[in-house]
């Protein structure tokens, strides 16, 4: 249904927050953005916020185009992705998201997490600042 994001300047972070039913287009679209955004800078680390997704119509064969963006993610700079996906839909999405992207993607094991809880967020998040 939607998908925003602000950019924190200060703390060189994307937070993007997707709610209700996500489509694979919104996703491309909300990355594309991000991508052509000037005022991300490299080291970015980008936190996706999961929580308010009731549905996402992602399948495996959908996910092919993130390969591409996720590649390109790099060469703008990001430091890592950290996905907040409490339920089991966002998490399972998510995870099979990680899976088909690394397939292709070096580097990926310590760039792009998906995670449970806040706490997890708060905690990958430090450790990728330290």
């Amino acid at each position: 249904m939607s998908i925003d994001y602000k950019y924190d300047f200060d703390s060189n972070t994307v937070r993007m927050r997707a709610v209700g039913e996500i489509t694979m287009g919104e996703i491309t679209t909300y990355v594309s953005g991000v991508l052509a955004d000037e005022r991300v800078l490299p080291d970015f680390i980008e936190l996706v916020d999961m929580e308010a997704v009731k549905d996402l119509t992602v399948n495996y064969n959908s996910v092919g185009p993130l390969k591409d963006l996720w590649m390109k993610y790099l060469s703008k700079g990001c430091l890592a992705t950290i996905i907040y996906a409490p339920s089991n839909i966002s998490y399972g999405t998510s995870r099979m998201i990680q899976t088909v992207v690394g397939l292709e993607a070096e580097g990926l094991s310590d760039r792009f997490f998906v995670v449970r809880t806040q706490e997890e967020v708060d905690a990958k998040l430090a450790s990728l600042r330290t």
